[in-house]
């Protein structure tokens, strides 16, 4: 028997033990997982895929093209209406002739032909490297040599590439790395599908010097706010070439960084329809010695023009927020200041016979919060006990504090919808008894993002007591409706890719604490009161997304949540049945949409609250509805990446 398997059997039984009514839920969760996902569900349950340890199989099984995927590839690419002509631009210096031949042997491979390889040799002095693009240069028609006498760094020879490129689109790569065999055909099927495109990239992985790949990033769909803490557009990056041109190409003084000011750039050029993500890993970034894929702290002076970059950016933008590094994932942490006419906040808070709860709640607020434009709304559900009555008397007494009393059945999303119509606050910040405050600055924070005008629900991060994450963030579809990726791990951890401690798009944040404007609050009618317990801030959020806001998690703002100390976890029949109930009412208002988060890869799985590859992937394939002549439907069918 395996360590996995028997520890997920032990963690069973002793919960049972502890509370035998639990066998009844028990049983109904595990018919629940094999109805929906069979015996292959069940063991990715008990046997978690981390990803660096199934990548290799992951590969094999989903991103390595048969003969067939190549014949259906070559058909549907003879059925596209529209050809691009791709310029793919690499600046050289000094290159290992080995990973230069290699690099350029990526592109010759491409499976789509209509492109030329611009290589820029900015004034290597390596005679290896010089003998390596002379005899490249004659090995195909379309490879084009440009030469720098002297070294003039990384954009400036790029520059070169664009200026002298002939292709609608311009494609990056570096000198030592390779290209997926179908990037291009890609690429094209994307263009094809978004011809507004004017910046598209995809996912990418590490390669090292023995050519196995490694370290897979499965990317976010577009999410501004990610891209000022991190470069996750990086590679494979092609952009529209004579909007890349209207850019003024790279910029010298960012070198090391150059790639992120040039998205940044872009970014504030193009609407959101015009920045295209393929969730396909079609780029290998070479990884050894000092590269930049394998460490940042190689290069000393790369955060330097990362800050600068993110910092003239924001400047541009009329923002004045401050941009530091953190030290823990090696990001960026960008600090936004509150506006400067501060909105009151209501501080809605249900509650119900939790004296010990509510009094740290309430302190914890009052001791730790410089933000003086706020009031508590604290909406008793029904107290009996002479500890909370005398408690919400003395609370009363205190002119920021309002007592609100509705005692019928508790509803979640009832009690807060009518707590916000008594509110005085242009913001509403939605808040459980069972949380309590640790940190000074943290609705100051909340709020300067609230007030922005594309943002709708900001959340934070919260630990249970044990300082272990309880929630940084909302994924929908991980258990069929929604999920928290990272849950139990240690407070300061960063998670994949440091995602944990980055300030970004999330399609959904906990209501133990949300803040949202008013406004956008009673746009989407606030809580959908057919959810009385479960996933009403989940469908909150989907509402805000829904009509064009974006949801932003906020890692610098943590609280302490005692979960569920409120209203207790589902661990009765009546309870799970109630769940059970919410969970089909979500499945019928948002259907497919829960599987198809934007900011959760659809190359990640769904069945753990952690990052795992997904088998298969949710991916879709351009060619899965071409048939090539003479293959039979099993052959087609086993050509689609499913």
């Amino acid at each position: 028997m395996s360590k996995s398997l028997l520890s997920y059997l032990v963690k069973q039984l002793s919960a049972v033990l502890l509370k035998p009514e639990l066998v009844w839920v028990k049983l109904k969760k595990l018919t629940n997982l094999l109805s929906s996902g069979g015996i292959a569900a069940l063991k990715v349950k008990i046997f978690p895929n981390k990803i660096d340890q199934k990548y290799a199989d992951w590969i094999k099984l989903y991103n390595t093209l048969s003969e067939n995927d190549l014949k259906l590839i070559n058909q549907h690419i003879e059925l596209l209406s529209f050809k691009p002509f791709f310029s793919v631009v690499t600046p050289v210096w000094n290159t290992a002739p080995e990973f230069l031949r290699q690099a350029v042997e990526s592109v010759t491979a491409q499976i789509y032909e209509n492109w030329e390889l611009i290589l820029i040799d900015d004034g290597s002095t390596s005679q290896e490297t010089l003998a390596a693009l002379k005899k490249l240069s004659v090995s195909d028609s379309r490879i084009r040599i440009l030469t720098h006498k002297t070294n003039s760094g990384i954009s400036e020879a790029t520059n070169t590439g664009i200026n002298k490129s002939s292709g609608q689109y311009v494609v990056f790569m570096d000198h030592d790395d390779m290209l997926a065999p179908h990037a291009l055909y890609m690429l094209t099927c994307c263009l094809n599908d978004n011809p507004r495109a004017k910046l598209i990239y995809t996912d990418e992985d590490k390669i090292d010097a023995k050519g196995e790949r490694y370290c897979p990033h499965f990317k976010s769909d577009w999410d501004p706010d990610l891209l000022l803490s991190q470069n996750y557009i990086c590679h494979l990056a092609c952009y529209h070439a004579e909007f890349l041109k209207s850019l003024g190409g790279l910029r010298k003084v960012y070198d090391g960084a150059q790639d992120w000011d040039l998205a940044l750039r872009a970014a504030e050029k193009l609407r959101d329809e015009e920045i295209i993500h393929i969730p396909h890993v079609l780029y290998h970034w070479r990884s050894f010695g000092d590269s930049t894929a394998l460490s940042q702290e190689a290069k000393p002076y790369i955060f330097k023009a990362q800050k600068g970059a993110v910092s003239a950016a924001l400047k541009r933008r009329g923002i004045k927020a401050a941009v530091e590094r953190d030290l823990l994932s090696g990001y960026l942490k960008i600090c936004w200041p509150p506006p400067e006419k501060r909105p009151l906040v209501s501080i809605i808070i249900p509650t119900r016979d939790n004296p010990n709860l509510l009094s740290q709640c309430v302190g914890s607020i009052f001791k730790n919060t410089s933000y003086d434009e706020y009031e508590i709304l604290i909406v008793d559900n029904g107290s009996t006990h002479s500890e909370t009555l005398k408690m919400l008397h003395e609370f009363e007494k205190n002119e920021k504090i309002i007592i609100l009393r509705d005692s019928r059945d508790f509803n979640y999303s009832v009690l807060n919808n009518e707590a916000a119509k008594r509110a005085s606050g242009d913001l509403l910040l939605f808040l459980n008894d069972d949380i309590e405050i640790i940190q000074d600055g943290w609705l100051s924070t909340l709020v300067a993002h609230a007030v922005r005008a594309d943002v709708a629900a900001v959340g934070c991060k919260l630990l249970y007591p044990d300082g272990k994450i309880q929630h940084a963030g909302v994924v929908t579809g991980i258990g069929g409706v929604a999920g928290h990726p990272g849950r139990g791990y240690p407070g300061e951890s960063g998670g994949y890719l440091g995602r944990m401690r980055l300030l970004r798009s999330t399609s959904a944040v906990s209501a133990a604490c949300l803040l949202v404007a008013r406004t956008k609050f009673e746009q989407v009618n606030g809580f959908s009161e057919d959810l009385a317990v479960a996933f009403n801030d989940v469908d909150l959020c989907l509402k805000l997304r829904s009509a064009g806001y974006r949801n932003v998690y906020i890692p610098y703002v943590v609280h302490y949540h005692h979960e569920s100390a409120s209203r207790g976890a589902e661990d009765t029949r009546d309870k799970f049945n109630r769940f059970e109930r919410e969970v089909v009412v979500m499945k019928q208002k948002w259907n497919e949409g829960l599987l198809t988060d934007p900011y959760h890869n659809p190359n990640l799985g769904l069945e753990h609250e952690d990052w795992t590859l997904a088998f298969p992937p949710r991916v879709e394939v351009p060619w899965q509805n071409v048939s090539v002549s003479g293959a039979s439907d099993q052959d087609a069918c086993s050509a689609v990446l499913d």
